[in-house]
Formats: C-alpha cells, sequence, structure tokens
C-alpha cells in the first residue's frame, strides 16, 4: 500500500508538472474553445502634407474579450492608440513620399488578428511654380552694306521653343529703312519703289 500510494502521488506531481508547462504558451492561435478576434476597416492610403489624417479599425471579439490594439511600421509623423486602434497625425512638406508597410492588430490576449497592411503616400501641398520660359532664338546673317537705287532687305529667321507669339524691336534703325514689328524684317522701300518708277519709265523712253 505505501509503495502504491507512493507511485500514485508521483504520477499526480507528474501530471500537474506538464500541465503548468502548457500554460505558459503564448500561441496567437487562443485556447480551446476561444474564436479569435475580427479587424475590419478600410485605411485612407493618401494624404497632402499640412492636412490631418485619422484611421481607426472597426474591431470585435466573438467571445467578448477585451480588445487591445498594436501597430508596426507606424510613420514618424503619425501616432497610434493601443486602446482604440487608431492612426492619426499631421505630415509636413518634409514628410512627402510613401510610407513603409504598416500594419495594425487586434488582440484577445489569446488569439491575434492582423488587418491587410497598407501604406500611405504623403503629397505635396506646395503651390507648383509656374513652368520656366525659355528665350527665343533668332539667327540670320544681313548684309552689311547696300547700293543706292537698289533694294535691300534682310529678314531674321526666329523661333521660340514654348510656341509663344514673336515680336520684334531694333536699335540703330537708318532713316532709309523700315522696320516691321511682326516680322523683323528690314528693307528701303524708297529704293524699291524709285527702282520700279524707273522700270515703268522706260518704255516710254
Amino acid at each position: 500500500m505505501r509503495i502504491s500510494g507512493k507511485h500514485a502521488f508521483l504520477v499526480a506531481l507528474v501530471a500537474l508538472t506538464l500541465a503548468a508547462c502548457g500554460g505558459t504558451s503564448t500561441e496567437t492561435s487562443g485556447g480551446a474553445g476561444n474564436l479569435p478576434p475580427i479587424i475590419q476597416g478600410t485605411p485612407i492610403t493618401s494624404v497632402a502634407a499640412g492636412s490631418s489624417y485619422s484611421f481607426t479599425p472597426k474591431a470585435a471579439d466573438p467571445d467578448g474579450n477585451k480588445l487591445t490594439f498594436d501597430a508596426k511600421g507606424v510613420p514618424a509623423w503619425a501616432t497610434f492608440d493601443a486602446t482604440t486602434g487608431a492612426l492619426s497625425g499631421t505630415p509636413t512638406e518634409s514628410d512627402v513620399g510613401t510610407s513603409g508597410m504598416i500594419t495594425i492588430e487586434v488582440s484577445d490576449s489569446m488569439s491575434i488578428t492582423e488587418l491587410t497592411p497598407f501604406q500611405i503616400s504623403v503629397t505635396s501641398s506646395a503651390t507648383v511654380p509656374p513652368l520656366s520660359n525659355s528665350p527665343p532664338t533668332i539667327a540670320g546673317a544681313p548684309g552689311t552694306s547696300a547700293t543706292v537705287g537698289k533694294v535691300y532687305t534682310f529678314t531674321p529667321v526666329a523661333d521660340d521653343i514654348d510656341n509663344d507669339t514673336l515680336t520684334f524691336s531694333i536699335d540703330n534703325q537708318p532713316a532709309w529703312a523700315t522696320f516691321s514689328p511682326s516680322t523683323g524684317q528690314l528693307r528701303n522701300p524708297y529704293q524699291c519703289r524709285r527702282r520700279h518708277h524707273q522700270q515703268h519709265r522706260r518704255p516710254r523712253e
């Protein structure tokens, strides 16, 4: 009887030791009969610098257990509330860009459920400066001498990469020439008309 009683005591002690060892498990699947918590929500994935951002997932536990939240990859400009699961903050221009992957999870102390990971893109709210204007180009080789009684004319070739309307101006315009601000042409119409008049008189000579 003593041996039997001692044997029974040892078996009971081993059983208690095994039970205590299993009780320290941190498996996220939960204990027998425990249902994992549920988390849902569609986070906003874009925010302008200077604007406030806020997202709070919806979570519930089928067993009515108390829930707590945790998050990974939270941007430096944002804060996370472990009680409500709310992610909020106001990014600045220095935060422009896309964050890393953000994961929000909920736990009932026995099981953990994660929301689908997401990223937040911060866009610049700065005023877009107008496009810079490119200067027009002008080319041509004007004649540097003119003969009395003969027509003189020169028209430069100009272009503008921005397709702006071009106008021309001139410095030191000769008194005997005319200039066109719309085409840039320089010519001596007086000599042209004189030549035409001489040609008109030739048949009468």
